[in-house]
């Protein structure tokens, strides 16, 4: 009985307190609803009204409470119907257009008082023309509340046979808002816009205003095409330029939203292009081409023939200009130029195309103005394009296609490389102004970037071209010629980044180029055929003595060829270059020159750090003769290679707190701790390949030990990389060989066959044993090697190597042997042979993408009366604004809260931006929850990011899991317009308050 008297006091207890908090939080909202009306009501003079009124969007954006919206706009409904000041009136409709998002908040029928006080003015025939025009306007901003109410339908049908101006010109703009909204609306007004367009006493303005509501009618395919014989009929006898105008882009905004008419609508808009004579309805015209191309699968073979025609049709170069454009956009549909060029399509059509393609060469010859470069353009993208379609369709090319083609490859690069010669010729002999020198210079831009197009796609072409251009070069090596020679150069380093495989041909001819005495007087070409070099350099070459000693010798000439050192950035930056492409040795000595020059502390520590993180990469390559060498002396390179990696960590911090990115995220100290940390697990792996594999406990104790080491630092690998918006795309380079030698260890350790034959060990491969999955890998081998990363690809490809090595020999021996240890071991140089390219967002020393909290977010408690009024509502109030970096090239989208909670503090630093292992913990933890995607335990809320607000966000996330724990986190990710996630942090954590 006492155990039941105690337990029934302690349920009042609780009872008593929830009550006390309710009625406390229900006198807060009652409190705060009672200022904010007061102070409207409070307003006497019209401008203190206007002050208070003009107010009320942004108190409704902090405080989005659905009584207090309704309560304020219901206010102000009241406000607008019993006032008699029309500038009054206007602030309220500008307050509507402000809060056209509240609506959508609550039930419809919550405001439905509000509709009823702004229709008073017109359901009660107020004699102020003027409050009646204000009144259909803010209808038209209560749009979305509008769809199905017919009186007010009606009411502002009336108001279209006005005789007052402002209010007529009021009527179509609510009738416009109200269409956009409800397909019952657009349906009534059809007829009626109908009617009003016949009147011939309609003035011209009002005309137009009405034929653009007609863009609406798409709700369904009866009424779009109704709309459109409607539009039709009134062109039959149009001649104003912008009635037709009009029209037409009526038309066509119909077609992109109800396309079953679309195939029509071309066929018109082909006709004005052909035969009207007004200009700018023949530009208007392909303009709207151009958007219904953007529409899949409507165009036929037919009216892109007609389109081939015109451009020869026509005399004037902007409409040339532009068919050349929509025509190369249609063929890289692919499907289009596939239906043209195909063997089974219809003969005739296809040399109708080919003739109509022949006559444009002639438009090449006036090769200065933008119709060449235009139609070179034209050519370059249908050929690309068709060699897509052989490479990834089933079609095949018909044989008049295919000897077009053959002479367009011949012919379209050779008369470009003609081209770009007397362009050059012209400007080294010619006196040119600098208007027409720019213009030059702007035109072989677009020429190189042709060619350096095609030869992506045709590797049978590109070494021609490439050695085609280095013979332009070597014509033109002249010290007067540094600008123009730097620009026919940028070709050859794009090429060299995309396709080295190519370019490693010519790397002979390059190095006779460098190796010039004239270059090293041409400050811009020589530090651009530096980095050419670098870049096409093998990896044999890379650790090669002779060619980093060649190398630096070039350097110094060069650098002591200027007088007044202004050569010294552009070899700081052939040295960064070098550190990209794995000439770690290069960029050490180059910063290690820089160090003793520099005054600055700041400065010095970053060159500090440059030298370190060079020399920590170049002590790794392991030499060539790695076979005689100790296992003690690998070791003591791995140690040395650390140790400069901390060196290069401890000057970064030091550069850190000199300048204003102390306790930001900086990434290359991430990068140098990664870098220690792999390298000391790889440490600890080669020192278990060289003991004796006697002791089988102790050896499966270490080697499960490595396992998770190398796991965890994979996984740190791939979390860092997602930890910065701004990063490079090639960013899992490292953690290809970590997950590869973890997979190897868990082979060694893990006494089932079974697991020999998993796939899902390394996400990055397969690594079944059977034959046709082994000759799979090789395929993805080939494919990779043509990518841009080298290091990525040969990581790949001695992972494969290994794994596929290590599970054969494990299939032969029923322990762990001598043999298979030394297959792992000398696997294991071989990797830490490869020269290291040190990620290009190590040197970016401003800070990248960051999201900051303006405030520390705050929960607030609050009661629905209309959902349910006698349960708490906890919200979370997130205010702060996402910093872009000026060099970023991904755009956010949205940001999405994983929000939970915990009896466990996550966060050891006081920081957040301090550390990102904090981050990596919530991460984690996070991404749990979200997997769970369990309402109790986690809120997940996603919030669009509204760019045009300085990518602010000011968010109220309803709660819906269940505050019982001491601590609530908040984990923030990035989401780009890839739908990609992005974790920079910072993660919050806030103590649950005691409500």
């Amino acid at each position: 009985m006492k155990m039941s008297i105690n337990a029934n006091y302690t349920d009042w207890n609780v009872d008593h307190t929830e009550s006390s908090r309710r009625k406390n939080n229900d006198k807060d909202l009652r409190q705060r609803k009672r200022e904010f009306i007061n102070k409207l009501r409070h307003a006497r003079t019209i401008e203190e009204q206007l002050v208070e009124f003009s107010e009320v969007p942004r108190v409704l954006e902090e405080n989005p409470i659905p009584d207090i919206i309704q309560l304020a706009l219901t206010f102000l409904a009241e406000r607008f119907k019993t006032c008699e000041n029309n500038k009054l009136r206007r602030c309220i409709v500008e307050v509507f257009k402000k809060t056209k998002s509240c609506f959508t908040q609550s039930n419809y029928s919550v405001f439905e008082q509000v509709v009823k006080n702004i229709f008073f003015l017109l359901e009660n025939q107020n004699t102020d023309p003027e409050a009646r025009s204000l009144a259909l306007r803010a209808l038209g901003c209560l749009s979305i509340l509008l769809t199905d109410n017919i009186d007010i339908h009606t009411g502002i049908l009336q108001r279209l046979d006005s005789k007052v101006e402002i209010e007529a010109n009021a009527a179509i703009y609510a009738v416009d808002k109200i269409c956009s909204k409800s397909q019952a609306f657009a349906t009534l007004t059809c007829d009626k816009l109908a009617i009003k367009l016949q009147v011939k006493e309609i003035s011209e303005t009002f005309k137009l205003k009405l034929i653009r509501v007609l863009r609406h009618m798409h709700w369904e395919a009866n009424l779009a095409h109704k709309t459109r014989c409607i539009c039709l009929e009134l062109l039959e006898n149009e001649t104003d330029e912008k009635v037709i105008l009009t029209i037409s882009k009526t038309l066509t905004y119909l077609s992109c939203r109800a396309p079953s008419d679309s195939s029509e609508q071309i066929d018109l808009l082909i006709i004005y292009v052909s035969n009207c004579s007004y200009e700018n309805v023949k530009i208007s015209a392909l303009n709207d081409i151009m958007k219904l191309t953007r529409v899949k699968s409507i165009f036929e073979v037919s009216q892109v023939l007609k389109l081939l025609n015109l451009v020869n049709g026509t005399t004037e170069k902007n409409v040339k200009i532009k068919l050349f454009r929509i025509l190369s956009f249609l063929f890289k549909q692919r499907k289009i130029l596939a239906g043209i060029m195909s063997c089974i399509s219809d003969k005739n059509a296809r040399i109708e195309a080919i003739c109509y393609m022949q006559k444009y060469i002639e438009l090449i010859h006036p090769y200065l103005e933008e119709v060449a470069v235009i139609t070179v353009k034209f050519f370059i993208a249908i050929l690309n394009e068709a060699e897509r379609i052989e490479e990834t369709t089933s079609h095949s090319i018909g044989n008049e296609w295919a000897a077009y083609f053959n002479d367009l490859l011949l012919s379209v690069p050779e008369l470009i490389l003609n081209i770009i010669r007397n362009l050059l010729q012209t400007l080294i002999i010619g006196q040119l102004d600098q208007i027409v020198l720019n213009k030059y210079k702007i035109i072989i831009k677009e020429y190189l970037k042709c060619l350096f197009a095609i030869s992506l796609s045709y590797d049978r072409l590109a070494v021609d071209i490439y050695n085609s251009i280095l013979g332009i070069l070597y014509e033109y090596l002249q010290v007067k010629n540094d600008e123009l020679f730097a620009e026919v150069s940028k070709v050859i380093l794009m090429a060299s980044e995309l396709r080295g495989s190519i370019t490693q041909t010519l790397n002979n001819k390059i190095l006779a180029i460098i190796k010039y005495k004239e270059l090293l007087q041409m400050p811009k070409s020589f530090s651009i055929m530096a980095k050419i070099i670098l870049r096409t350099h093998s990896f044999e070459v890379a650790k090669s003595e002779e060619f980093q000693n060649m190398f630096i010798q070039l350097l110094k000439e060069f650098g002591q060829c200027s007088k007044n050192r202004s050569n010294q950035w552009l070899i700081y930056l052939i040295g960064v270059e070098a550190g990209k492409s794995g000439c770690c040795n290069i960029m050490a000595s180059i910063m290690n020159n820089f160090i003793a020059e520099v005054d600055v502390d700041s400065i010095r520590n970053w060159f500090r750090a440059l030298y370190n993180v060079g020399s920590g990469g170049n002590y790794i390559m392991i030499s060539k003769n790695k076979t005689q060498m100790q296992s003690k002396d690998v070791f003591d390179l791995l140690g040395e290679s650390i140790r400069h990696y901390s060196i290069c960590d401890a000057e970064l911090n030091g550069f850190m707190s000199l300048t204003d990115t102390c306790n930001q995220r900086f990434f290359s100290r991430w990068y140098c701790q990664l870098r220690c940390n792999y390298l000391s697990t790889m440490r600890l792996l080669l020192e278990e390949t060289t003991k004796n594999p006697g002791d089988t406990s102790s050896f499966d104790v270490s080697m499960k030990f490595i396992h998770v080491e190398l796991m965890r630092t994979a996984d740190l690998h791939s979390f860092v990389a997602r930890s910065f918006f701004d990063i490079d795309d090639d960013k899992n380079t490292l953690q290809i060989s970590c997950l590869a030698f973890s997979h190897v260890v868990q082979c060694l350790t893990i006494d089932d066959e079974k697991w020999h034959n998993k796939t899902a060990v390394i996400p990055f491969f397969p690594l079944t044993t059977n034959e046709g999955n082994l000759n799979n890998i090789d395929l993805q081998l080939n494919e990779i090697i043509q990518k841009k990363n080298k290091v990525h690809s040969i990581l790949r490809e001695r992972s494969t190597n290994l794994c596929k090595e290590i599970v054969s020999l494990l299939k032969k021996h029923s322990s762990v042997t001598k043999e298979v240890l030394s297959v792992i071991y000398n696997y294991l140089l071989d990797i830490l042979s490869i020269p290291v390219n040190i990620p290009p967002f190590f040197f970016n020393r401003q800070r990248g993408t960051y999201l900051q909290w303006s405030k520390m977010p705050t929960i607030e408690v609050t009661y629905d009366s209309q959902i349910k009024p006698d349960e708490p509502q906890f919200v979370l109030k997130l205010e702060g604004v996402v910093n872009p970096s000026q060099n970023s090239t991904r755009k956010v989208k949205s940001l999405q809260f994983i929000i939970f909670c915990s009896n466990e503090n996550f966060l050891e630093f006081a920081n957040p931006e301090d550390t990102i292992y904090d981050n990596y913990v919530i991460s984690e933890i996070a991404l749990n929850h979200f997997k769970e995607k369990d309402p109790t335990v986690t809120t997940i809320y996603n919030h669009p990011l509204n760019t045009f607000n300085n990518n602010s966000f000011i968010c109220n996330v309803t709660l819906t899991l269940k505050l019982v724990k001491k601590y609530l986190n908040i984990h923030v990710d990035l989401v780009d317009f890839n739908d990609e996630s992005w974790t920079i942090g910072p993660d919050l954590r806030m103590q649950v308050p005691d409500f």
